[in-house]
């Protein structure tokens, strides 16, 4: 008996695409940049897009994105997606599309990557989370200075820091993060995430 041959990494990014690429056509965005969209889709239709910049995703937004049939007001309202924006650091702020909870859902696929992380988190598991990031408002929460613990709970999240420069967190801020990072993730059986920009924060 021989082994089956192991797919190689071009082969593994090739099946990604070909999956990917029947969802991209369904994006106005990429559908009008394809030669020939009506082609059935491959990894190598992926190849035939252009360079897409932030010019590209900020007109028609966000028609660019949902086409004719979808109103974005109803999929917010149905807390179908996420409407949030980028910093504005190399411009004007851009609009970005997310699935509702899209980063809880990224944030648990990387740390599944790990090995030895992968064994806390059992299949269907949702662990706790404690940001410790800057506090900014998105389509999911606003926090505002000083406000309390059960306002900055967002399903299995919590939101520790409510300063938006933490240069300037006192000590007792941070013991009060702290202690209230120690009392969220004590929850029975149930693994917890506390994860921020660490350069943020005084050592």
């Amino acid at each position: 008996m021989f082994d089956a041959p192991q797919k190689t990494h071009e082969t593994t990014w090739q099946d990604r695409l070909t999956e990917l690429l029947p969802r991209l056509l369904q994006l106005p965005l990429y559908r009008s940049r394809l030669e020939n969209p009506a082609q059935p889709p491959s990894a190598a239709a992926f190849t035939q897009l252009p360079f897409i910049t932030k010019r590209e995703l900020r007109e028609g937004f966000p028609g660019n994105f949902l086409g004719t049939e979808r109103i974005l007001q109803t999929l917010l309202d149905s807390k179908e997606v996420e409407l949030e924006h980028t910093s504005g650091t190399s411009g004007e702020r851009l609009p970005v599309l997310l699935g509702r909870g899209w980063w809880e859902m990224q944030e648990l696929r990387a740390i599944q990557l790990n090995p030895r992380l992968a064994l806390s988190f059992a299949p269907g598991l949702t662990p706790r989370r404690a940001a410790l990031t800057t506090p900014v408002c998105n389509g999911t929460a606003c926090h505002s200075r000083w406000a309390p613990r059960s306002a900055r709970i967002d399903g299995s999240s919590l939101a520790v820091n409510q300063a938006r420069i933490p240069f300037l967190l006192t000590e007792d801020e941070l013991a009060r993060m702290a202690q209230e990072t120690g009392e969220w993730c004590m929850a029975p059986g149930l693994p917890c995430i506390a994860n921020g920009t660490a350069s943020a924060f005084p050592p």
